[in-house]
């Protein structure tokens, strides 16, 4: 999270513009864990990033971070702060049920994700002592996570043997219980991060433009160091030592897993969450008469439906790294 110098008005505010920036007018979602203190803040609904940001369950919720993070101090941060903040577009699962909205829980992950699993049934059908609550392919990623991690105790490890089953595209951040860590894997390269030039704060985003505009909003223009892409079939995992940095570097998630053979549960400290249901209030509709430009909703139908799309999961030729086979099966689909 951004170290934001001033009072903590200001700093919501900061975090405000940064969050508006990332996550735009789409579904929002922000997960705050504070690991000292294993305690977590999940905050999801079915209004836009505007009108959360707006809300004063977000503006309580953060000065009470905010103020647990900074405690008397008025520049440097005196506890760590892990935030996921996630805009969605819906793909699968109905936007009006909570638990298809990110991040999403199982267990002790909590996982925001990019993409689409093709085999999600698969998953959930050869994983059958897994509890199915949500229609959100994510879901099992999460569920898969947190199994991974009762075996391993290790975040890479987990990571690792989890995109090794998955199948279709798949960028993902996500935290386990309350370790002082975050875990970031992608298998189509739509990942992307920074970290301060102290390295205390370590920033991450799915588009490099977007988390560049942001940064620079967010301190001088030395502050932050340059923006690095995750390669498609790499993971890294954050982690927070006392001394407050931030540190960890690149791994293949081909590798692997390496069984850690730790005890279940040893490394994941519980943590309790408070969940946060942001929903839209009714509002007097204001109806504004003007001639409609109907150019813009014309596209070039010949162009869409030439495209080349994957044999099993249809995604186009212009999504990105994609590759296919001789049977026009592509490469998100062989994992």
């Amino acid at each position: 999270m951004p170290n934001w110098a001033g009072r903590n008005t200001k700093r919501c505010s900061n975090v405000c513009t940064f969050f508006l920036k990332v996550g735009g007018r789409n579904l929002p979602a922000l997960h705050l864990l504070l690991p000292e203190e294993q305690l977590a803040w999940r905050m999801k609904g079915d209004v836009a990033a505007t009108l959360l940001l707006r809300s004063s369950e977000y503006r309580k919720t953060f000065s009470t971070v905010l103020n647990r993070v900074y405690q008397q101090s008025d520049v440097r941060p005196q506890k760590s702060l892990v935030a996921l903040a996630h805009s969605r577009l819906v793909t699968n699962g109905r936007a009006e049920r909570p638990e298809n909205n990110q991040p999403v829980q199982h267990g002790q992950a909590n996982v925001v994700h990019n993409g689409i699993i093709v085999n999600v049934d698969e998953l959930w059908e050869s994983n059958q002592h897994l509890q199915r609550r949500a229609e959100v392919d994510t879901e099992v990623i999460a569920a898969l996570l947190d199994e991974a991690m009762t075996i391993t105790g290790d975040m890479v490890a987990a990571m690792q043997a989890v995109f090794g089953k998955l199948q279709g595209a798949a960028s993902i951040a996500w935290t386990c219980a309350a370790m002082p860590a975050v875990g970031l894997a992608t298998n189509t390269g739509d990942l992307f991060l920074a970290r301060s030039r102290d390295n205390v704060v370590a920033v991450f985003g799915s588009e490099r433009f977007i988390l560049s505009t942001a940064l620079a909003g967010a301190g001088s223009s030395d502050a932050w160091g340059p923006v690095v892409q995750l390669p498609p079939g790499k993971g890294l995992s954050v982690s927070f030592d006392p001394a407050d940095r931030c540190s960890g570097s690149f791994f293949n998630l081909a590798d692997g897993p390496v069984q850690k053979g730790l005890a279940p549960g040893c490394a994941r400290p519980e943590v309790v969450i408070e969940d946060l249901e942001i929903s839209r209030q009714a509002a007097p509709l204001s109806v504004i008469m003007r001639e409609a430009d109907l150019s813009l909703l014309r596209y070039s139908e010949t162009t869409v439906a030439e495209l080349r799309r994957c044999a099993r999961c249809v995604l186009p030729e212009t999504f990105p790294f994609i590759q296919f086979d001789s049977q026009g099966v592509c490469n998100y689909c062989h994992g």
